[in-house]
């Protein structure tokens, strides 16, 4: 059966943007965040949708990581798991945080080396490059100020 590309593309959008944000709490467990950033069942059906679609889920998915004041040790292992051509095609990182830290936000707790002066930036391996922005489609009273992260590596 064929399919015009432009409606083979809409069906694509459509069954993988469900839901359109991903939210991932618990950052310090990594089973915790690999169940919550699972691949669209759709990509898990055959090579070819899988090549097709998976490019449009970190194209169109917003990953939303919740600053919980602890370990991010989980979204450390999924980040390298993906590997750096998946990592550099996410539309859209970011990181919800309670409150504005004094400049980049930072991963960690108070036994950690200068995490009073924003040093701690776990993500620094990937080259993380942090920005306030907003998210309009999302909102939760707890995380008031949100980062936009763009991993460089």
């Amino acid at each position: 059966m064929y399919l015009p590309p432009e409606l083979w593309t809409r069906i694509c959008t459509l069954a993988i943007l469900d839901p359109a944000n991903i939210t991932i709490k618990h950052a310090a467990y990594p089973n915790l965040v690999c169940s919550q950033t699972l691949q669209p069942p759709l990509t898990r059906t055959c090579r070819v949708l899988r090549g097709e679609c998976l490019p449009l889920f970190y194209k169109l998915v917003n990953f939303i990581i919740l600053d919980e004041y602890a370990d991010v040790e989980g979204v450390l292992k999924w980040l390298r798991s993906l590997g750096k051509e998946k990592r550099g095609r996410f539309r859209r990182l970011c990181l919800a945080c309670r409150r504005e830290d004094p400049g980049a936000p930072y991963f960690g707790d108070d036994g950690e080396f200068g995490w009073d002066f924003a040093e701690v930036n776990v993500l620094g391996e990937f080259g993380a490059e942090f920005e306030k922005s907003q998210l309009d489609e999302w909102r939760d009273p707890d995380f008031k100020v949100v980062y936009d992260i763009k991993l460089t590596r």
